[in-house]
């Protein structure tokens, strides 16, 4: 498990703080986590949509719901997201709106240079953070800002001159472009594929997918879909939904075998009134604080994660939002 809270550390510290912005198509579908942010436009200022997109902010809510767990996505936290290009540099805020379990609100702005933590009501410094950066530069990828459109004539020409596989589907509409895997790898995650999918008749990126073994234990698919809301010929974020698939090769050596176990809450069959008061009174009725779905064994999960944007307020930031990392 601490793998996988680890991916997700990964995940929205990397993917949410360096590709922020990229967003993704808005398709009709019945799918619950696309769903959440569709089912009512979201509200968005922007006085002159004409004008480069310099800033960016919203309140974002985030669900999530793990298949071994959950029945359904649940609401999980929420925040408030600025991020501005200053100076040719990329700065981003998240005021978290829900307390530590310390009682604290705390807030994180990411710089070209650094991170920092620090505490939303006294702007107490709590911990400083040098940012990594990787060796082949990849931005060109996302629009500067990354909330809009995408360049994609400049896409394709960074692509050729760096021999990035490019595959263009013009039937489909679209634009995949892998990555190298040496980029992405450490000693203990190894990066099988990177892939990103666009949309060439909107401009607009539509997926990321990458696969990692970790420790040649598990293999982690992790899928992020970005969701657009069309507004005077331009495209706004308004949500991303992403799907974390960790499969594990082997099983682990339980204390007590498990004979019986369910895949789904469906799958658990139901008794009847009369029996629940027999066992109740027979003292054969327990509540089970933690109930796990799926082969005890079996560590693999699918866990969702939907953030809803809200509130959206372009080219309205002041750089003071930052000041603390100047």
């Amino acid at each position: 498990m601490k793998i996988l809270e680890l991916k997700q550390k990964i995940l929205y510290g990397s993917f949410l703080l360096l590709l922020c912005g990229i967003t993704g198509c808005n398709n009709v579908t019945d799918d619950p986590a696309r769903k959440l942010i569709t089912k009512k436009p979201a509200t968005i200022n922007w006085e002159n949509t004409s004008e480069e997109m310099i800033s960016y902010s919203a309140d974002v809510t985030v669900y999530r719901m793990n298949n071994r767990f959950d029945s359904a996505l649940k609401k999980d936290s929420t925040y408030r997201l600025c991020t501005k290009l200053i100076g040719g540099d990329k700065y981003t805020r998240l005021d978290m709106l829900d307390a530590s379990p310390d009682g604290q609100y705390r807030s994180i702005i990411t710089g070209p240079q650094e991170t920092i933590i620090f505490n939303t009501l006294t702007n107490e410094i709590q911990q400083r953070t040098v940012s990594q950066h990787e060796a082949m530069d990849f931005a060109f990828l996302q629009s500067e800002l990354g909330f809009g459109k995408v360049n994609l004539d400049l896409i394709k020409k960074e692509a050729k001159r760096l021999a990035l596989d490019v595959t263009n589907d013009q039937k489909k509409s679209t634009l995949l472009i892998s990555l190298p895997n040496e980029y992405f790898s450490t000693d203990v995650e190894k990066r099988i594929s990177t892939k990103l999918t666009y949309d060439t008749t909107t401009e607009t990126l539509t997926s990321i997918e990458t696969i990692d073994v970790i420790e040649n234990e598990s293999t982690v698919t992790t899928t992020m879909e970005y969701v657009y809301q069309k507004i005077d010929g331009n495209y706004v974020k308004i949500g991303m939904i992403t799907t974390i698939d960790t499969k594990y090769d082997n099983l682990i050596e339980l204390n007590e075998p498990f004979t019986d176990y369910y895949e789904s809450y469906d799958d658990i069959p139901e008794i009847s009134d009369e029996d629940f008061e027999k066992m109740q009174s027979e003292g054969n009725i327990f509540e089970i604080p933690s109930f796990s779905l799926g082969n005890p064994a079996d560590l693999s999960s699918v866990v969702t994660t939907v953030e809803v944007y809200d509130d959206i307020d372009i080219n309205n930031t002041d750089d003071s939002v930052f000041k603390l990392i100047f």
